[in-house]
């Protein structure tokens, strides 16, 4: 059986009947640490809704949980339905056993004390009070079923979002992989860009040199030439032409 609930603390049902809202919403309230919980002897939780948030309903309506959180979640829920099956079922049994025996007492005294009618009243007054906890029993054992079974298809969904979500994660690395394999041939190609500005700055390099050389030999000649011409000018008219000739390479 389940040990007894911390003071001021409800089992899941409860609280969500209190609440007005499904067991899983209230899970999900308690996994985002909205509500204050614990847990029994037994591992299961237990809820305190003396702290719960007045604005619950929107808080919960705010974000989504993450598939892992809820698939466990789910399974907890699963374990916890299951347990109460199995004890709702071991009370079912006792209450049949209770009913076998108090039927064979009320043979027995209907048998042997014809005529006290109080005894066999009495039986089958506890005859009636153990059948209907019975039913009753029944009825939550049927209700836990069917919760059990929607939990257990949520779970599995659960897992086939996590599975899902364990695609998506594995897409997501190839694409860093790629990504990573994009940047390095960015880093590449930037850095054969590099050697080739490089290059390209060294070329202009040597071209500027190399006009600055001629451009020194081409003043040179210019000074040369004048200095010639000068010459010549200073020259006899008989030998001009031949001083001019010699400078401009002419015999």
């Amino acid at each position: 059986m389940t040990q007894a609930a911390p003071a001021g603390f409800l089992t899941v049902g409860e609280a969500a009947a209190r609440l007005g809202v499904s067991r899983l919403k209230l899970r999900e309230a308690v996994a985002r640490r909205l509500i204050p919980a614990r847990r029994d002897n037994e591992g299961q939780l237990r809820v305190d809704l003396d702290a719960a948030p007045p604005d619950l309903a929107d808080r919960l309506a705010g974000s989504e949980m993450s598939a892992g959180d809820l698939l466990d979640m789910l399974f907890d829920e699963v374990e916890e339905l299951q347990a109460q099956v199995a004890e709702k079922d071991a009370e079912r049994l006792a209450l049949v056993g209770l009913i076998e025996r108090q039927a064979d007492a009320l043979d027995r005294a209907a048998a042997l004390m014809p005529g006290d009618t109080g005894g066999t009243e009495r039986a089958l007054a506890l005859m009636e009070t153990a059948g209907a906890r019975l039913e009753a029993s029944l009825g939550q054992t049927a209700r836990y079923d069917d919760l059990l079974a929607r939990a257990a298809a949520l779970a599995e969904r659960g897992a086939a979002a996590e599975a899902g979500a364990e695609r998506a994660f594995a897409l997501l690395d190839a694409a860093v992989a790629a990504a990573e394999r994009a940047e390095g041939d960015r880093t590449r190609a930037a850095e054969m860009l590099g050697r080739a500005l490089e290059g390209a700055e060294r070329l202009e390099g040597e071209l500027a040199r190399r006009d600055a050389t001629i451009a020194q030999q081409q003043s040179l000649i210019d000074r040369v030439m004048a200095m010639a011409e000068r010459a010549a000018a200073l020259a006899p008219a008989p030998r001009r032409r031949g001083v001019l000739g010699w400078f401009k390479g002419q015999k």
